[in-house]
């Protein structure tokens, strides 16, 4: 059966900006309020059984969840959030696949959730075919002015934990490894230092990485709902509206200085706790550093769990048991990239980047670099993308 559903999600852009860590909590039940009150009026609207009922009960697992852990009943919170993600995460094609087929990456290249309109149309046949088989590409970034090296852009070994802080999808003492889809991406997670700082490599990733999708915005609903769906569409659109409560609990920004404690960190650390009983390789997510409609596709993060094998006979290894299975390139230094007479020159032809290639080519995506308005393609941070994924890739082996 082929439908079409009336949602018109305007009122919720993301990231949600606030001063103080104590107002946290009160403007997420703000915020979910007025979320419920337009899940009514799609419910009505659309004559979809039980909606509202669903979102609230979301919603209030997500407050629930906030009030357990202030008051250090983490166990309980954690199981809170078990059970959020435990709805969505089984046989559901757009919030947890291989990294491979994430939406998050390939947008709606997968063939198992390209929009039926589009399937015998030639023109999106081409496009979505390109995207679907450019290989993916990610970037790392780390900030000082000393020479880094392959190893230093790895995640932090184990024997360094206690380097480890608190992070939005990490705990302290845990490693993470935390990608950009652009290099651009990785420079404003860092705050956007100086260039003499900013040391970047490209990187490749194992394909069969089970990743959780949370770059989900009020844009993409309002475009997969404003089409004609079949039954399989329609029950994703519902599903998005269903999981969205979880992307707004992750999506604030504190300005607050000087804080011990980050409150809109809980419910993504919760998260990471369960993602490997539920499993999570790692969280897909776009930059809280950029409106939600200009993260996607230049600012998508992807923050990837490493465990450790604690087996006796690995007790002198340092890094993730499948660290061999990526590449990634030398760290080179944006200002030195910008000294070379290549860092002018136009991109022309196929590129290696999977952003520049499948999106930024033959997009309109206008960011503001420099106090200067620019597409991405033609800034020089996508230059700069394509120069470190021409470079040599080595395997931890190979350093």
């Amino acid at each position: 059966m082929v439908q079409q559903l009336k949602i018109e999600m305007n009122d919720f852009p993301l990231p949600i900006e606030i001063t103080k860590d104590c107002d946290y909590y009160w403007k997420l039940i703000q915020k979910f309020w007025a979320y419920c009150d337009f899940i009514v009026k799609v419910q009505h609207k659309n004559n979809i059984e039980n909606l509202f009922d669903r979102v609230f009960k979301n919603c209030s697992r997500i407050v629930e969840c906030l009030e357990l852990y202030y008051n250090a009943q983490y166990s309980e919170a954690q199981t809170l959030i078990k059970e959020y993600l435990r709805q969505y995460v089984y046989d559901n094609p757009y919030i947890l696949t291989s990294i491979e087929e994430s939406y998050a990456f390939r947008g709606a290249a997968p063939e198992n959730i390209q929009p039926d309109p589009y399937r015998n149309d030639p023109d999106q046949s081409r496009i979505y075919a390109k995207m679907m088989n450019t290989p993916l590409t990610f970037y790392r970034a780390r900030m000082g002015e000393e020479q880094f090296g392959y190893k230093d852009m790895l995640h932090i070994p184990f024997n360094m934990r206690s380097k480890i802080g608190t992070y939005r999808f990490s705990i302290p003492g845990v490693p993470c490894l935390y990608l950009a889809t652009t290099s651009y991406g990785t420079w404003i997670e860092l705050g956007k230092p100086e260039y003499e700082e900013l040391n970047v490599s490209f990187f490749k990733l194992p394909k069969d990485l089970k990743v959780l999708n949370l770059c989900i915005y009020q844009d993409y609903i309002n475009g997969l709902s404003s089409l004609e769906i079949n039954e399989k569409e329609y029950e994703a659109v519902i599903k998005y509206l269903e999981f969205f409560p979880l992307v707004i609990a992750t999506s604030f920004v504190i300005s607050e200085d000087n804080r011990k404690f980050k409150s809109e960190y809980i419910i993504s650390q919760l998260l990471m706790q369960s993602a490997k009983e539920l499993g999570i390789d790692g969280v897909a997510y776009l930059s809280k550093r950029e409106a939600d409609r200009f993260a996607y596709p230049i600012a998508v993060n992807l923050a990837i769990l490493m465990p450790q094998n604690f087996n006796q006979n690995s007790k002198d290894e340092l890094y993730w048991g499948r660290i061999s299975e990526i590449q990634l390139t030398e760290p080179i230094k944006f200002s030195d990239f910008r000294n070379l007479s290549i860092s002018k020159s136009a991109l022309t032809g196929n590129c290696r980047s999977y952003v520049n290639e499948c999106f930024a080519k033959d997009g309109d995506y206008e960011l503001n670099i420099d106090d200067k308005k620019c597409n991405y393609y033609d800034s020089s941070f996508s230059r700069y993308d394509e120069y470190l994924a021409n470079q040599e890739l080595k395997t931890y082996e190979d350093m």
